[in-house]
């Protein structure tokens, strides 16, 4: 039985406000959650109908909020979040995958690597800015030569936002469990399409309507406009929080 290099990790998807100088890119982008080791195939995917379900199916949002140039990896987005949900599954996944194992497993530095080495590390350092991932999928990978992995087993999520079709304005469809997760996922949907955003980003104090999220988030792209020029004009009082099997949806509408 042949062993393979495996590990854990989510599917990442970024959208940064400038031109990453990669001379080497990756094609799969992941925030590795464990390393395995080298070990067979079968001996994991046996055990993946018992693995810890996620609140709602619902992936998670995060900020690549700095650089990391780690040496023989390559530069990699540091993921920050406002919340603990990522935390708080690590944990859960954690113990199950010691059961399975017989192994400990520590939480990781969470980050994205973008691109190996070697690399350019004052090309990064001259345009980089904090901005959006999104996480909307967890892979079983198989590591592969020059930080190459392919998905061996997949489980996919639903994101936190996804862009939608709208005409002449910017439009997400939010997803959550609560008005405080649908609230912080509407100023990072916001974020997402203006990383400027991240400065009036909050996760304290939640509103407890509709309408008082849109009056926030409308209070904080007019503040970003006035101290920061930003190409937003307002979300649209519109729409109505959609509840089915314990997620809440929210069509966000935005002028532009």
């Amino acid at each position: 039985m042949t062993n393979r290099r495996l590990f854990f990790g989510f599917e990442v998807h970024t959208n940064p406000p400038f031109e990453e100088p990669v001379r080497c890119a990756l094609g799969t982008r992941y925030l590795t959650l464990a390393f395995l080791g080298s070990l067979p195939l079968s001996s994991i995917l046996k055990h993946m109908d018992s693995i810890p379900p996620f609140s709602a199916s619902l992936g998670f949002v995060g900020i690549c909020d700095h650089l990391l140039f780690l040496k023989e990896k390559g530069v990699a987005y540091a993921w920050k979040t406002l919340d603990n949900s990522i935390s708080d599954y690590f944990h859960k996944f954690q113990s199950w995958l010691s059961q399975q194992l017989s192994q400990d497993f520590q939480e990781p530095l969470y980050h994205v690597t973008v691109e190996p080495a070697p690399f350019d590390k004052s090309a990064w350092q001259a345009v980089f800015q904090p901005h959006v991932g999104l996480i909307t999928a967890l892979h079983l990978y198989e590591s592969l030569p020059n930080l190459t992995c392919i998905p061996q087993w997949t489980h996919l999520l639903i994101p936190p936002f996804q862009i939608i079709q709208h005409t002449a304005d910017v439009a997400f469809r939010i997803h959550a469990t609560t008005y405080h997760q649908l609230w912080y996922h509407a100023q990072m949907a916001l974020c997402f399409e203006d990383p400027l955003l991240l400065k009036y980003v909050t996760n304290k104090d939640p509103p407890s309507s509709l309408d008082e999220i849109i009056i926030d988030l409308n209070r904080k792209i007019t503040r970003a406009d006035l101290e920061l020029g930003i190409g937003l004009k307002a979300v649209s009082f519109h729409g109505k929080v959609k509840e089915e099997k314990g997620q809440l949806s929210w069509e966000m509408v935005i002028d532009v």
